[in-house]
């Protein structure tokens, strides 16, 4: 057996450190490169109005929150049962943002996101509904329910005949479907 000593293994340990920086910094470029993209999307786990907006951007989340108004359609129910309906289209009925996403979005700390992974965020927005007031004024001046000639007159409550014995009882007046306009214009502006 030889008494020599064995030479430290520089060139092992050298490697191993340069392996372990390689690693450190490669981990460091990946979680930098990840937050980078949070500049331009929602974190994971953020929830506004009810839509998922994880890894979306603004636009994206604008056009999920606009179409809930895609198929929406208001119906007057007249007395008897009848319908009417105003359609989204023929009153140009649309979302309008007022800058809280972009806000929402700007105040997120890119460099936090792994904070964000399992932690769930919720905002609730207002999403301005707007419509065209003159399109709206016009559908209302042509729905059915507000046509004189097809309305029944309301009737005035009266008394019946003599009943011997029971005397007179006072009879129900027909409701009609005559309507004030103004207050049925206010109702579905309001709807």
């Amino acid at each position: 057996r030889s008494r020599k000593k064995n030479p430290f293994p520089a060139k092992a340990v050298a490697a191993g450190v340069l392996m372990v920086i390689a690693a450190a910094g490669g981990a460091i470029g990946y979680y930098v490169y990840r937050g980078r993209q949070y500049e331009t999307v929602f974190f994971p786990c953020t929830v506004i109005n009810g839509f998922d907006a994880s890894e979306r951007t603004v636009g994206e989340v604008e056009e999920m929150i606009a179409s809930e108004l895609d198929d929406y359609v208001l119906t007057l129910v007249k007395r008897g049962g009848e319908t009417e309906q105003i359609a989204k289209d023929e009153i140009n009925l649309h979302s309008e943002f007022d800058g809280s996403l972009e806000r929402y979005l700007s105040a997120q700390e890119p460099l936090r996101w792994w904070e964000h992974q399992k932690k769930v965020t919720e905002y609730e927005i207002e999403a301005m509904i707007a419509y065209d007031e003159e399109l709206l004024s016009e559908r209302i001046d042509s729905l059915d329910m507000f046509d004189e000639s097809k309305a029944e007159k309301p009737g005035n409550a009266y008394l019946s005949d003599y009943i011997s014995g029971e005397g007179y009882k006072v009879l129900e007046g027909e409701p009609g479907t005559v309507l004030d306009k103004e207050k049925v214009a206010a109702a579905i502006k309001e709807a």
